[in-house]
């Protein structure tokens, strides 16, 4: 998986379908959504959730991934 740093740089040499206003699609934008979140907190996204989010929520199984022994 390339970095972020590395996909969006990519992602925006991509080329507008339409201009501003004149269009949209759907997307949510949380991978993009999630990088910002992540430099702003200035450390990975999982744990900033983690502690902000999931924990204070009593969520203890909520995650990004299965853990390899979980699978």
């Amino acid at each position: 998986v390339p970095a972020p740093d590395a996909w969006m740089a990519a992602l925006s040499r991509i080329p507008l379908l339409h201009q501003p206003g004149d269009g949209w699609l759907y997307n949510t934008c949380s991978d993009i959504l999630g990088v910002l979140v992540a430099r702003v907190a200035d450390r990975p996204l999982p744990a900033y959730l983690a502690e902000r989010l999931f924990e204070p929520l009593g969520m203890t199984d909520t995650g990004f991934a299965v853990a390899p022994t979980a699978l």
